[in-house]
Formats: C-alpha cells, sequence, structure tokens
C-alpha cells in the first residue's frame, strides 16, 4: 500500500475506535501526548487492522473540561478517560479529515505490539 498513497506509519486506536471512524461516527480522538504535525497523514489502526487513511487538521492541548465538550468528535467516555489518564493534564486532541475509509479493513504487519504510533506498515489482503 506504500506505493499506492506513501504512508507508512498509521495511529493506533483501541476497539472500537476503528469501528466507530469505519461507520463516520468520530473525527477526533485523545491522548495523553501531541502525536504527528498538523496536515500529516496516517492510516487509522484498531486491533489487527487498517480501516482507512485520515489527515490530521488539528492538534492541541485540552483541558478535563474542553475534553467533556469534545466528546461528541472522540466518543470516549469519562470512565475510559480516567482509567487511561486519571485527572492528568493537559490532555492532546488531534482532530482529522477522513480521506478514505476502507470498505473492508485491511489487515496488516504489526510486529512491534500495540504502540499509539505503528511505523512501518505494509497491508496485507482484505478481509471479509
Amino acid at each position: 500500500m506504500k506505493a499506492e498513497t506513501g504512508i507508512t506509519e498509521g495511529i493506533y486506536l483501541v476497539t472500537p475506535y476503528g469501528e466507530y471512524f469505519q461507520k463516520g461516527e468520530i473525527d477526533a480522538f485523545v491522548k495523553s501526548f501531541r502525536i504527528g504535525k498538523e496536515g500529516q497523514t496516517f492510516f487509522l489502526c484498531s486491533g489487527k487492522y487498517v480501516y482507512g487513511i485520515i489527515k490530521l487538521n488539528i492538534i492541541k492541548s485540552i483541558t478535563i473540561k474542553e475534553f467533556n465538550t469534545t466528546k461528541p468528535k472522540h466518543k470516549i467516555s469519562s470512565f475510559l478517560r480516567e482509567i487511561w489518564w486519571g485527572l492528568r493534564e493537559p490532555l492532546y486532541y488531534h482532530e482529522f479529515t477522513t480521506i478514505k475509509v476502507f470498505k473492508s479493513p485491511r489487515q496488516y504487519n504489526n510486529s512491534t505490539g500495540v504502540r499509539s504510533v505503528i511505523k512501518n506498515i505494509e497491508l496485507n489482503k482484505d478481509v471479509g
């Protein structure tokens, strides 16, 4: 897929956020640190699959109050925020544009385990 897109890195979101992306239900994610830069493109990965391609538009540090107001865009519950990050501030809000959603998720090589950014992605066959 690199030859087609030039993209070699993916952003990993825990399940079920890949499915939310595929259904058009999210256009942002939150992490405890900044990932990439505005204008950068990535594969969006979740579980064992790549769900599509995104382009980062807005990256900014946010408070817990801002986290709560942006929930419709990222769909992370307060319960999960507390488990993952406690009361940590700031968090980093990443808003993206969907470049492409794969009709069927694509398997990829993930020999490095779960990481927020996965490097050297090579896509395997279509699923389903």
